[in-house]
């Protein structure tokens, strides 16, 4: 008890406190030699104010997509390209498609982002290529939640699933699109001409014939037979790693990720959340319930919480 109050002291210093472990521990050992830095931690993870400015991881490792072979897995997202609407005859967006596995990318362009264009243009790819996926990822855009969009995925077998957590997206989708803008841009500077609906198939095919460190080859070569081959080299590296955090455990979340963001200047939710479960992937991450027990949407990773035991006081 001694201890803590000595804690609580020097924290609230204004000129020697506000800081993080090891700033504490060197303040408080010059006071009481025999104080550990775990009861410093202790203490910290029970205060409101370190607890609620808690630094920032900047990078979070996320779990790999693991896709099982070719066409387990598609994303799907939209380019935007509205600037260039007259000079490309009325087309200003592209569905693009990737096989998660492959890497293989499908696109169609689009002059507009209805529900039912992008129907029409994904039914077009999944007819003309014959590779319908188990499942396919998308944001929570209108144009991939309508109705007519689901109840086409639904007819052909499709599991659609759209990520909980509103900073998620089709990131493979994301980046083929980032390497398609990325040539664009550079044929625009070449030829001084800003029409690209003529040459989006040769853009796209030669990205689906450049060959990818990731896979070891070409996405148009990654088939059935040396899938085995390509899925040693994607995921045969990835380690596992301990969970954190217990069933129980009460924590603060980041606030540019959670659904209860009041525009305050503390990187940390002040509301509190509790550990429900543990999910044990390579990467650990958590299923969060608020303080009436409800499930809170998403999964989280360990850096997008800090944990926060709560004094009786």
């Amino acid at each position: 008890m001694e201890n803590l109050k000595l804690l609580e002291k020097l924290y609230h210093d204004p000129k020697f406190g506000l800081r993080g472990p090891a700033a504490l521990l060197y303040q408080a050992r010059k006071i009481n030699k025999n104080i550990t830095r775990k009861e410093v931690v202790s203490y910290l993870h029970s205060n409101d104010a370190y607890t609620r400015h808690f630094p920032q991881v900047r990078r979070i490792q996320h779990n790999p997509w693991v896709a099982n072979g070719p066409d387990s897995h598609h994303m799907a997202d939209l380019a935007m390209l509205p600037t260039l609407k007259k000079k490309n005859s009325g087309f200003c967006y592209i569905l693009v498609v990737v096989d998660v596995f492959s890497r293989y990318v499908f696109v169609r362009p689009l002059k507009n982002k209805e529900c039912s264009t992008v129907t029409k243009a994904y039914e077009d790819i999944l007819y003309s290529s014959w590779r319908i996926p188990s499942r396919l990822y998308t944001d929570k855009g209108t144009e991939f939640m309508g109705k007519i969009f689901r109840n086409f995925v639904q007819s052909v077998g499709i599991s659609h699933m759209n990520p909980k957590n509103t900073n998620v997206k089709a990131c493979y989708a994301e980046n083929a699109i980032m390497r398609i803008k990325n040539k664009l841009e550079k044929w625009f500077t070449v030829s001084k001409d800003y029409r690209w609906v003529e040459i989006l198939n040769e853009i796209v095919d030669g990205l689906n014939g450049t060959y990818m460190d990731s896979i070891g080859t070409c996405p148009k070569n990654v088939n059935w037979k040396n899938a085995q081959k390509v899925y040693n080299r994607l995921y045969g590296s990835v380690q596992s790693h301990q969970p954190r955090y217990k069933i129980g455990n009460t924590v603060r979340i980041l606030l540019e990720n959670s659904p209860f963001v009041k525009g305050t200047r503390a990187k940390w939710t002040e509301e509190i959340f509790k550990v429900i479960k543990v999910i044990p992937y390579d990467i650990p991450v958590y299923i969060l319930a608020d303080d009436e027990d409800r499930e809170v949407d998403g999964i989280w990773y360990e850096e997008e919480m800090v944990l926060y035991n709560p004094t009786d006081g």
